[in-house]
């Protein structure tokens, strides 16, 4: 039996590797020219993931607002957590474009990277 699982297994693992085959057969001019037109239309990726964040947190904003006023109005009924919750979301979402510009800008090399000094250069500047 698990000779069988084992050889229709290795059948379909050929089979996959045969229909695709095609798509392995392409030129490298090919290849870099469908690379360099993702990076051209990968460019915009950053905007968008900007705007939907915005929307999202200024939607989770004002329905945690309208959360909160309905605890105010009738605590035994509504929780704050709810309202809370929400809150924090918008929070994190309104705050996740200049994280993500935070990461972006200390992984760029270029001339304004840091730049590290030695350790008895602090020394010399502490000792005068």
């Amino acid at each position: 039996m698990k000779a069988k699982y084992l050889l229709s297994t290795a059948v379909l693992a050929v089979l996959a590797v045969l229909a695709v085959e095609p798509a392995f057969a392409q030129t490298s001019d090919q290849l870099s020219s469908s690379l360099a037109n993702v990076g051209r239309n990968i460019k915009d990726t950053p905007i968008l993931i900007n705007y939907a964040s915005y929307i999202i947190g200024t939607a989770l904003g004002v329905t945690g607002v309208v959360k909160l006023k309905e605890h105010v109005d009738s605590p035994g009924n509504k929780p704050i957590k709810d309202g809370l919750g929400r809150v924090a979301a918008a929070a994190m979402f309104i705050s996740l474009p200049s994280v993500l510009r935070m990461a972006r800008g200390t992984t760029e090399v270029g001339t304004d990277s840091a730049d590290f000094i030695h350790v008895n250069e602090i020394d010399q500047d502490f000792s005068n």
